[in-house]
């Protein structure tokens, strides 16, 4: 995602993330970024972490959610987290199904399902496995949640970043899999 925003901006396009990910200038850059990894994991962030945590000093660092970081540092205490700036919010969504093909039953659950997940129950579980509750007061809520080596660690307030639309990531994911232009 930095690396896209970044080509584009460098090549005066940043209007037309999509665009720039399908550009073949684009493919060579991320060639370039390429070939300066040591390891890649392409089965996705969970075996990577597990890997980490099972061995943290074989990795130089990884990304990882914030949650899964703080697992990492109550685990292992000598571990540091670091807080881009900008960085990416992973926010997830939800929605009520509405479309015609959708049973009244169906649209009463989503909906019951959606009004849970706002519910100051649900919020709090999540504090139990590193995540911050939604609105105004969350992250004092997870940072009471943590223990004393995760609240070292953890960063309230941050500068988050605009990510591209999926469009754009998506092509730029289907170039770096050498299945783009």
């Amino acid at each position: 995602m930095h690396s896209l925003n970044e080509y584009a901006r460098e090549r005066g396009g940043q209007n037309d993330l999509a665009a720039a990910a399908a550009s073949p200038g684009f493919a060579a850059y991320l060639k370039q970024i390429d070939q300066g990894l040591d390891r890649a994991d392409t089965q996705g962030s969970s075996r990577l972490e597990k890997a980490y945590l099972a061995a943290p000093s074989s990795r130089d660092f990884i990304t990882a959610y914030e949650s899964a970081a703080l697992e990492a540092v109550a685990a292992n205490p000598d571990l540091v987290m670091i807080y881009p700036s900008p960085t990416a919010v992973a926010d997830q969504a939800g929605a009520a199904l509405i479309a015609s093909w959708v049973t009244p039953a169906q649209r009463e659950t989503s909906q019951d399902f959606l009004k849970f997940l706002a519910s100051d129950e649900a919020q709090t579980d999540g504090t139990q496995y590193g995540f911050r509750p939604a609105g105004t007061g969350g992250a004092q809520a997870l940072s009471r949640r943590l223990s004393p080596a995760q609240r070292a660690q953890f960063q309230a307030s941050y500068i988050s970043t605009e990510l591209p639309p999926y469009d754009a990531l998506n092509e730029a994911a289907a170039v770096w899999h050498g299945q783009g232009p």
